[in-house]
């Protein structure tokens, strides 16, 4: 094996006879136009080179494919999809061989690319699926077309309606993939390249040319459809219909239409905004735990019972970022042990040139042990165990119920520390796990922390709905108008209600989340958003209330809720956030969209 060249987001290397292009964009090799451009000119240059008979298409990373590029739904261009349809078209017109090998994720884009080649490996771990129906869009590289010649038009109208994955013994099944790699899935790829090659090409299979049959699943799809809120199935529907009466490049441009009126449609740019929102939710830190009222505490010292892995982790932690450490633990040969333990770490950190013996002798010095609990300080005690009952903050590397009064700290491998605390513990709990995030500089999200704003949120949504009931629009009119925006099954209601219905409740929740925001009880406009779909109780294609906000402007929204405020003020006053941004020229989304502050700092929000 050579390695002929690397590339920005990819390698490409030589066995035998057979080119091997390994996609290698991080995370997820999602393909961006330009990506798709960049693959699109080192393909061309394989399949000129005499000394290439086959390709194989794979990939560096964890997955083959995640799919679509999220910034193009942040930010769409028209066209967006053209550099995907141009590279798909050179792998089906090539009459050298091209095979995918596919491990891993082989989502929407990714899978569109591994459509177009001649044939298909699959690992045992891989997993294909078209997820972005998800978000209203549908492929756009000619898969309307090439799909239903792949493994028959009932099956491949059912693939592309359907956003759940499958396995590869059911893509084997079905016809989309030709076998299942059972060692290095590239060195059967390219094993595979060379079977063609020696045969003359095939596989590139058609399964079906029968239009008839494509028309009739088009027709019964149509019947089965009726009536769903996302306006994509039936475009998917319209592309495989155009499969049957264009010519395949003129059918690619339809399709490539019909991806490009969807993306920005009100609908894909609510459920795209609703989907990344949620993201970043979930990634975020959270406000840090100190509740209102409670005086902040500085520590400089923590107690800790027991001497497993936690502790040890959260020890060596504390002593490097200046803390004090006491330990507890009995029987006395279990906490020589631990100390033992703590004095290598330290040892090899000044062989690595980490410490200073200096430096070592500092830290160490923040060390005591005992085999006493009665000799801690006033500090929060932490526990591995919880065992004795004498611990405020348990640890743990997985999420557990919270004993009354007491504390959570989860300390996952990876990623920001989680922590819950009983609403019932003592202030030095709260102001104790605090100070220590602030001392060691660490991210920590509070697991209560959302779930207390989304039933605080559905408790403003039951306002909301005692306020429209006594404005005559019971609770099945409200069902009614949610379901056709988007959460439920669809049901029918004149559109005029629908509007004001849906206008009350985007209000009403629009105006908790400019509360939010100006306290500080979340930072950004879309963390609100996704608490609020998080909710279900806000239909995803909306977006989220704040989305709305900015999508109408502020000062329109403002107004509304002033004219909804004179039947019911406490649900509709415009909270003064409204003044702010509409002061400042601004959004929602612009003006809060800072990390958060510690729920015990000031009320002033954060702003960029």
């Amino acid at each position: 094996m050579n390695i002929s060249s690397v590339g920005p987001f990819w390698d490409s290397q030589r066995r035998g006879r057979v080119a091997v292009l390994l996609l290698r964009r991080p995370p997820g090799n999602a393909l961006s136009s330009l990506f798709c451009g960049d693959l699109h000119a080192e393909i061309d240059r394989m399949l000129g080179d005499d000394a290439v008979d086959a390709i194989v298409l794979g990939t560096a990373l964890d997955h083959f494919s995640a799919g679509i590029d999220s910034a193009e739904m942040v930010q769409p261009m028209r066209g967006s999809k053209a550099a995907l349809g141009a590279l798909c078209q050179l792998l089906e017109r090539t009459q050298k061989p091209v095979v995918a090998a596919i491990h891993g994720a082989c989502l929407g884009s990714g899978l569109e690319l591994a459509i177009a080649a001649h044939a298909r490996i699959a690992s045992q771990d891989a997993k294909f699926a078209f997820p972005e129906t998800n978000l209203g869009l549908m492929p756009a590289a000619g898969s309307s077309r090439r799909l239903p010649a792949l493994i028959g038009p009932q099956p491949a109208v059912e693939f592309l309606l359907g956003a759940k994955s499958i396995d590869p013994p059911q893509a084997l099944d079905i016809g989309l993939i030709d076998a299942i790699a059972t060692a290095d899935v590239v060195q059967m790829a390219c094993g595979f390249a060379e079977k063609m090659v020696a045969g003359g090409v095939p596989p590139r299979r058609d399964a079906s040319k029968d239009g008839i049959a494509l028309q009739h699943a088009v027709l019964a799809h149509r019947q089965t459809i009726k009536g769903a809120q996302l306006a994509v199935f039936d475009k998917i529907l319209d592309c495989c219909h155009a499969s049957l009466v264009f010519p395949p490049e003129q059918a690619l441009k339809f399709e490539q239409t019909v991806y490009d009126d969807l993306l920005f449609s009100p609908q894909v740019q609510g459920l795209s905004y609703a989907v990344l929102a949620q993201q970043s939710l979930q990634s975020a830190p959270h406000p840090r735990p100190v509740p209102r009222g409670a005086a902040p505490k500085t520590i400089e010292q923590i107690n800790l019972l027991g001497s497993g892995d936690l502790i040890q982790i959260l020890a060596l932690k504390a002593m490097a970022a200046g803390l004090g450490v006491h330990l507890v633990d009995a029987p006395e040969n279990r906490l020589m042990n631990a100390v033992l333990y703590l004095s290598q770490v330290l040892e090899l950190q000044v062989a690595a040139g980490q410490l200073t013996e200096a430096e070592r002798d500092k830290v160490w010095a923040r060390m005591r042990s005992s085999t006493q609990v009665a000799d801690f300080d006033g500090s929060a005690i932490f526990s591995q165990n919880g065992e004795g009952g004498h611990w405020d903050i348990e640890l743990s590397v997985s999420i557990k119920p919270v004993k009354t009064g007491k504390g959570l700290l989860v300390l996952p491998n990876q990623g920001p520390w989680q922590y819950a605390i009983d609403p019932a513990a003592p202030d030095h709990v709260f102001t104790g796990l605090d100070s220590l995030f602030g001392r060691l500089g660490v991210q920590a999200r509070d697991l209560n922390h959302v779930s207390n704003l989304v039933t605080s949120t559905r408790q403003r949504m039951s306002q909301i709905l005692r306020f429209l009931d006594s404005r005559g629009q019971d609770r099945n009119m409200v069902l009614d108008a949610l379901s056709v925006a988007g959460l439920g099954s669809q049901r029918r209601l004149a559109p005029a209600k629908t509007t004001e219905i849906l206008d009350a409740i985007i209000f009403g929740l629009a105006n908790l989340g400019a509360s939010y925001l100006r306290q500080g009880v979340v930072s950004r406009a879309k963390d609100f958003d996704a608490i609020a779909a998080q909710s279900g109780l806000f239909p995803r294609p909306l977006g989220g209330p704040l989305f709305q906000t900015d999508l109408r402007g502020p000062l329109v929204v403002r107004s509304k809720l002033r004219q909804l405020a004179q039947d019911a003020p406490d649900l509709f006053t415009p909270d003064t956030a409204f003044d702010d941004v509409i002061a400042k020229g601004r959004l929602f989304g612009e003006t809060y969209a800072a990390p958060p502050k510690s729920m015990g700092g000031s009320s002033t929000p954060n702003r960029v």
